[in-house]
């Protein structure tokens, strides 16, 4: 995939909950599913990046959102 592709992806995030409840509810309590749609930045074995904003301009910046591989679930490519 070209850098700065436009790309949906989902992906599985951490929950965690200090309310007191029963085990029968912790057992079954689900992750939180997450969507993010973003400039495609790279890929490695462990991790992907986006941007969701990019500066333009002769020295171009960007903001950076780093999701490991293992919570993705799909990568989408959006029509630009």
């Amino acid at each position: 995939m070209k850098k700065n592709t436009k790309i949906e992806v989902e992906w599985d995030d951490i929950v965690s909950d200090s309310a007191w409840m029963s085990e029968r509810k912790a057992v079954d309590y689900p992750v939180t599913q997450c969507k993010s749609v973003g400039y495609f930045v790279n890929k490695t074995e462990k991790v992907l990046r986006l941007s969701a904003t990019i500066q333009l301009g002769k020295d171009p910046e960007r903001d950076v959102t780093v999701i490991p591989i293992g919570v993705v679930k799909r990568i989408r490519r959006l029509k630009t």
